[in-house]
């Protein structure tokens, strides 16, 4: 691994919580207001994390990094990669959550 990528990558991870998993419903939970924070993926395409990384950095949410799709889907109880997550506030938390990616 890099020398640019933080060490709190290779902690284990668990996300608690409401959260909504994939690109498109992470944008939009960022967007509408509904994040807390997004997890994204070392491994994910930076063409299509990008934008999820600058709205985020403009709106002043906090940014994880995880070492790969496959722990951040692991970490989030699914049974397949995430190139991002985005946990929800609790006001938002009762929303039905979206898996895509």
């Amino acid at each position: 691994m890099g020398s640019d990528v933080p060490d709190s990558i290779d902690r284990p991870l668990l996300i608690e919580g409401r959260s909504v998993v994939g690109i498109k419903q992470s944008l939009k939970a960022v967007r509408d207001g509904s994040a807390s924070k997004v997890y994204i993926a070392e491994d994910a395409d930076r063409q299509i994390v990008s934008g999820l990384e600058a709205l985020c950095g403009e709106m002043g949410l906090p940014v994880e990094r995880v070492q790969s799709k496959d722990v951040l889907g692991e970490a989030c109880g699914i049974d397949c990669s995430a190139s991002a997550v985005a946990v929800l506030t609790e006001d938002h938390s009762a929303e039905p959550v979206g898996l895509t990616d």
